[in-house]
């Protein structure tokens, strides 16, 4: 970054020398007073062509910014998804069987806490295909969510009768499902990550 600077500051210090000596001696060199003539004369070109390439160049500058502020915007969206389906995977780790009602109640009651951000993500991933056309991870995010909502009724029904291996059994085979998905859409997730890189 110094040496930038320091070339820069070089560069410019040469032709301001240039352009005093140029200055000092037009009317006694003719090399001088030729340089000083053209310049003159095409000074408002030059101008012309400086101002459009500086106009450019902010232009270029603007679409740059707006261009890393969709990729942070879509890296965010990409990150609460993310969190959001491994707050699920590490929830979905926990394992059968219950050995009793109050097991089970716990492990609804935190359910429930996952659950929540469910409808948001849902929201999130629909902005992203309104935004970037993402139709395959829209698509994976509502079936995690539906699957969650179905993890959600097997819990409820499970809750309001005795525990049995059925109940255990319903819930561990809607688990399996929904754990698939899920690393499904961690794969498709890490996929855009490393595309947004």
């Amino acid at each position: 970054m110094f040496n930038r600077l320091k070339k820069h500051f070089i560069a410019i210090v040469l032709v301001l020398i240039i352009t005093i000596s140029i200055q000092i001696f037009k009317d006694s060199n003719i090399f001088a007073a030729w340089i000083f003539s053209f310049i003159s004369e095409w000074t408002p070109i030059f101008g012309a062509i400086i101002t459009l390439i500086l106009a450019y160049a902010a232009f270029a500058s603007i679409k740059e910014i707006q261009k890393e502020r969709k990729r942070l915007r879509n890296y965010s969206w990409m990150k609460k998804i993310r969190d959001w389906a491994e707050s699920l995977i590490e929830f979905s780790k926990q394992r059968l069987p219950f050995n009793s009602s109050s097991e089970l109640l716990d492990l609804a009651r935190d359910w429930a806490l996952v659950v929540i951000e469910t409808p948001s993500i849902v929201l999130l991933s629909q902005d992203i295909l309104e935004k970037y056309e993402d139709k395959e991870l829209v698509k994976l995010v509502n079936e995690v969510a539906n699957e969650v909502y179905k993890m959600n009724r097997a819990f409820d029904e499970a809750c309001n009768r005795p525990i049995s291996a059925q109940s255990n059994a319903d819930i561990e085979s809607i688990r399996i499902e929904f754990d698939k998905l899920l690393w499904r859409l961690l794969s498709a997730i890490n996929i855009r990550e490393s595309i947004l890189s």
